[in-house]
């Protein structure tokens, strides 16, 4: 069934035998031999009268495709569970790779984010990258329901991205790629406010965790970097420098130059 429906080796290892306080005996063990089982012992079953309705997909297989298929191979079902055993253990050795992985990862951790350091990942096989996302998605209760297309968005972005760019996903959970991390949130937003900064002097960016400094430079022989530092002409400011919320969480200075508007902007 999950075949049909495009799933991954975890699901294709299907249910365990055990989860947890959970275990299921009879899990291996077919259907006509339970029903040997119980007629032996004069046992009647109780049978649901929907498992004889082949509308629902899990009866049509059970019923339909399922001796089709035994024709070519009568041990079907031992050829099967043989394929999940092997699925099983190596799903049990890529959750251990996984964990000793995301634990060198997670930079910080609450019940609605997870920031992951991005260096590594940018240089991890893409199996291991996919399988690490969806196990940090998972163990973050404010993040679960991301599906695999989505993991493969998260590390387009990963691959391709920049600081600053991001990518939306459903139940407003948003992925952002920074410089050193990569932060998968569903926290609202931080709403920034206007603030002024005059020259000399200092702003403290509240909701940012940010403290933008301004001074006056006699010489400009560094223009800085336009990301955390840059130089602007003192002559043709209006001052003091208004400070708000720009786009993809920069902090925007508006400014004005004779007759010309513009802004620069801080990541």
């Amino acid at each position: 069934m999950r075949l049909t429906r495009g799933s991954g080796p975890a699901g294709l290892s299907g249910i365990p035998v055990r989860r947890g306080n959970i275990i299921r005996p009879l899990l291996e063990v077919e259907r006509r031999e339970i029903d040997r089982f119980l007629k032996e012992r004069d046992i009647v079953p109780v049978m649901d009268s929907s498992n004889l309705k082949e509308e629902y997909f899990r009866n049509m297989v059970r019923m339909s495709v399922m001796p089709v298929l035994k024709r070519s191979n009568p041990n079907l079902v031992h050829s099967l569970c043989h394929t999940m055993a092997i699925l099983q253990e190596e799903e049990r050795y890529f959750g251990v790779l996984v964990t000793k992985t995301l634990m060198k990862l997670i930079s910080r951790k609450t019940d609605r984010r997870i920031e992951l350091f991005l260096s590594p990942m940018e240089a991890m096989e893409t199996i291991i990258l996919r399988r690490v996302l969806r196990r940090a998605i998972q163990e973050t209760e404010g993040l679960r329901g991301i599906g695999f297309g989505h993991i493969e968005n998260i590390i387009g972005l990963i691959r391709h991205g920049t600081a600053g760019n991001r990518i939306t996903l459903p139940r407003d959970i948003r992925v952002i790629r920074e410089y050193a991390l990569l932060v998968i949130t569903s926290e609202e937003p931080h709403r920034i406010a206007e603030y002024a900064l005059t020259v000399p002097g200092e702003a403290v960016i509240v909701g940012a965790g940010l403290v933008l400094t301004a001074t006056f430079e006699q010489s400009a022989e560094q223009q800085g970097d336009g990301r955390t530092n840059v130089l602007l002409d003192a002559d043709s400011m209006k001052l003091p420098l208004r400070v708000r919320r720009g786009g993809r969480e920069t902090i925007s200075i508006p400014w004005v130059s004779g007759d010309q508007e513009g802004t620069g902007s801080f990541c």
